[in-house]
């Protein structure tokens, strides 16, 4: 009811200000997005408590080239059925340059895999839907690649773990073996014990996410890491998923854009002020079909809620944007 009454008075104003049809359209398909993205927020997250992630634990040990071998350990609880169309977890990974070193698999835990559309994440699938109560153990390790970029006259890179907009997590602990490390430098400062950095965080909320880990060290803790290894810049997941929603956004305006267009062509408009109620409505109309048809604002809501992970970040929303984009 909000949204259309706030497009019977943008139209009513259309009317009187005699503002131009791009304007106009601009500003429907940003309210209508704004919209969607609210209410498929507030839907994700009242229609299912979260889920209790106990432990999760990090260890990260550079290897000579300037990659990065990581281990992951959850002890995870599922506080309702997972839906019938996810029979998987994903757990996000710092960019989609990694490849498979293990899994453990058991009756749960069948196999793994990549997904790197949009973003990064390993997709551990499941035997059977996990029921509300379960409480099971993932591990897996990767090799991760496209991590360290210039700082100054030094190397440095970043690590954030995934978070998660569906879990609480009661203990976070990240790991990193610094006995190859060269006048390293860690921002927050971590506990030192046995040569491993080590920094806790207790007591997460959903989506709440851990300090930025930055390291900053000599070149020369990485002897076979050559020049052209060496980015500009640090390479994050959100970077990836940036790029799908900025395709997403403009697929979805193109849309509504071609929408607007053949309703426009379709209504007798004489001049931009001769617009009547019928006219009006059918640009309001148009806009609202298009950005649902568009799927702007539920796309990014997923590929942002995705970035850190997803059990209903995606498929339970019904923000399947592969589909959608079809």
């Amino acid at each position: 009811m909000m949204l259309k009454k706030i497009l019977r008075n943008l139209c009513e104003s259309f009317c009187k200000a005699r503002i131009g049809y791009g304007s106009f359209f601009l500003l429907i398909s940003l309210l209508v997005s704004m919209q969607i993205f609210s209410l498929a927020h507030l839907v994700g997250h009242a229609s299912t408590p979260p889920d209790i992630i106990h432990q999760k634990i990090v260890e990260i040990t550079p290897m000579p080239d300037g990659s990065l071998y990581i281990s992951y350990e959850l002890d995870y609880e599922a506080t309702t059925d997972f839906p019938s169309d996810i029979q998987y977890l994903e757990i996000g990974v710092p960019n989609p340059e990694f490849s498979f070193e293990s899994v453990k698999t058991d009756a749960l835990v069948i196999d793994a895999s990549a997904n790197t559309q949009g973003g990064s994440w390993v997709r551990l699938n499941f035997s059977r839907l996990p029921q509300a109560g379960d409480r099971f153990q993932l591990r897996f390790s990767i090799l991760q690649k496209d991590m360290i970029y210039r700082y100054e006259d030094d190397i440095a890179f970043q690590f954030r773990p995934g978070w998660y907009d569906f879990a609480e997590i009661r203990n976070l602990r990240v790991m990193l073996m610094t006995d190859s490390l060269q006048d390293a430098k860690l921002d927050p400062q971590p506990q030192i014990i046995e040569g491993r950095a080590i920094w806790i965080e207790s007591e997460m909320q959903p989506d709440d996410k851990m300090d930025m880990v930055t390291v900053v060290m000599d070149r020369a803790s990485f002897p076979e890491l050559t020049d052209d290894m060496i980015l500009d810049r640090p390479r994050h997941a959100e970077d990836d998923a940036v790029g799908v929603i900025i395709l997403v956004i403009v697929i979805g305006i193109a849309a509504i854009g071609v929408i607007f267009l053949f309703v426009a062509d379709k209504q007798d408009y004489n001049s931009g002020s001769n617009i009547g109620g019928v006219g009006a409505s059918g640009v309001a109309r148009s806009a609202v079909i298009g950005g649902r048809a568009g799927g702007c604002a539920c796309a990014c809501a997923c590929a942002c809620a995705c970035a850190g992970g997803g059990r209903i970040g995606c498929a339970e929303r019904g923000c399947k944007i592969r589909h959608w984009l079809r």
